[in-house]
């Protein structure tokens, strides 16, 4: 997996899951979730407690969303591996990176830059819209509504979204850590769109319909006769969390989440 490949991963990820976290005054939520994998439908779990987000994947790997310190922790238990991602760190990196990549290109020949430049800004060809079904459904046991994402008129991506769970998460939310670090985020996130890899325009009206709420279920349409369910919400359940979920185990080795990165 390329960086930029996983980095949108990554965001697709934390934008899911930051708009939910609550202060002290609830013990811990627990989120259960099925994915669409190579052998069958598989379970992704989240935890929630305070400022501190926890991710499991299937295959055991999970990362760590401390929402006070900025950072993520990905921990990687085959390898007893964690790496440590600060978003202000990487913000900077990136901030210089992207600053030298315009010093190269304003040192190109005119034609060379152009076609540099557009393919930068490439996005998949066709148009992308959003159709509000008038569906409503209840998904984990909240009310739901269904929406469709259209390329060219056609249907690429059915989404169900549910305000009354977004509502019922952000009760007791700490919004101006969430802020903080959604700002962090989107800047970082700014910057990975440029890249073509990052241009994905479905994607980016599923992250404009998160604003309306949770995304509890997606469908995905790339076989229209066989549409398939890659996710669903299948609980939601209130839940006393001990710190110690949060902390890497003892006798982990910390390396650099670009060597991280690298290793995928």
């Amino acid at each position: 997996m390329n960086r930029s490949a996983s980095f949108s991963t990554i965001f697709l990820t934390l934008a899911l899951l930051v708009c939910f976290v609550s202060n002290s005054a609830w013990a811990g939520l627990v989120i259960k979730e099925k994915v669409q994998a190579e052998n069958g439908m598989e379970t992704i779990m989240t935890y929630i407690e305070g400022d501190m987000v926890k991710n499991v994947m299937p295959n055991g790997s999970y990362m760590i969303i401390d929402l006070t310190k900025r950072e993520m922790i990905e921990v990687t238990p085959h390898k007893k591996q964690y790496s440590i991602i600060k978003i202000d760190e990487m913000k900077k990196e990136m901030d210089q990176a992207m600053s030298k990549l315009k010093e190269q290109l304003a040192g190109l020949p005119p034609e060379q830059r152009a076609m540099i430049e557009q393919m930068m800004g490439a996005k998949p060809a066709g148009s992308v819209s959003v159709k509000k079904t008038g569906q409503h459904a209840k998904v984990a046991g909240f009310k739901a509504e269904q929406y469709k994402i259209l390329k060219n008129g056609r249907p690429v991506v059915e989404v169900w979204i549910s305000n009354d769970l977004l509502k019922y998460m952000k009760k007791e939310m700490n919004s101006a850590k969430i802020k903080a670090f959604e700002k962090a985020m989107g800047s970082v996130d700014e910057m990975l769109s440029m890249m073509p890899a990052g241009s994905d325009d479905v994607l980016k009206k599923m992250k404009e319909l998160e604003k309306e709420g949770h995304i509890v279920k997606e469908v995905d349409y790339s076989d229209p006769s066989n549409p398939v369910v890659v996710s669903q919400v299948i609980a939601v359940q209130k839940r006393n969390i001990p710190r110690s979920e949060f902390l890497v185990p003892q006798g982990y080795k910390k390396v650099s989440w670009k060597g991280m990165e690298k290793a995928r």
